[in-house]
């Protein structure tokens, strides 16, 4: 199984403190990609024909410039912007970015998982997802976009050994804050291979740092 790989080859790169981290908790259901305890949010597939709809509507939209630049009309099994099964509305750069700065907890009723660590197929790349609630002060969340090609346990790319170290870097963060003390809460955030948000909350002061990695 692809994520049984993922781990090996996470693990072998980790310490042993850090390990522990991205050690499946008690109740957590596995799949060929995704590692998971609670619910996730899923997007929905869409059907073939709703996407020959959506490339009709786009055609119909741009016409006149598709007609000059002599553009023909899509066929639906052309079409690369298919919506795979997804951890959800964060694995999406946009929102996770916009939730990194969000300096409330509020919307996390809205995630029904505490724990989520997952390798998802886009149209042209992969996205390592992963999320940890298990600490209940502090919440953190992980996501990369990976080369289409990227297999766990080759650690041999450019990209590859960034994404371990970025992620190394990440966990030791996560591991720090939540042994630091007089912190009402901590969200910890990465939106891509090198960008990290940490958002802190001390005696109702609320502080934002950000990290290139």
């Amino acid at each position: 199984m692809q994520i049984e790989k993922l781990l090996n080859s996470l693990a072998e790169n980790l310490t042993p403190e850090l390990i522990k981290f991205i050690t499946p908790p008690e109740g957590a259901v596995k799949t060929p990609t995704t590692i998971y305890r609670g619910v996730l949010l899923i997007e929905p597939a869409l059907t073939k024909t709703a996407l020959k709809f959506q490339a009709d509507e786009e055609f119909k939209k741009h016409i006149s410039t598709n007609l000059v630049l002599g553009y023909t009309q899509a066929d639906a099994t052309d079409q690369t912007l298919i919506l795979r099964r997804l951890v959800g509305f964060l694995c999406f750069p946009s929102p996770l970015e916009s939730y990194a700065r969000r300096k409330t907890l509020d919307e996390l009723n809205q995630v029904k998982s505490d724990w989520i660590l997952g390798l998802n197929a886009q149209a042209n790349h992969k996205i390592f997802f992963y999320l940890n609630f298990t600490i209940p002060r502090v919440k953190a969340i992980y996501r990369a976009e990976l080369p289409l090609n990227y297999t766990p346990g080759d650690n041999t790319t450019y990209t590859s050994k960034r994404f371990i170290e970025s992620f190394k870097h990440f966990l030791q963060y996560f591991k720090t804050l939540s042994e630091t003390p007089g912190l009402d809460w901590v969200k910890l955030t990465q939106t891509s291979v090198g960008y990290l948000v940490v958002l802190t909350s001390k005696a109702g002061e609320v502080s934002e740092q950000v990290f290139e990695l």
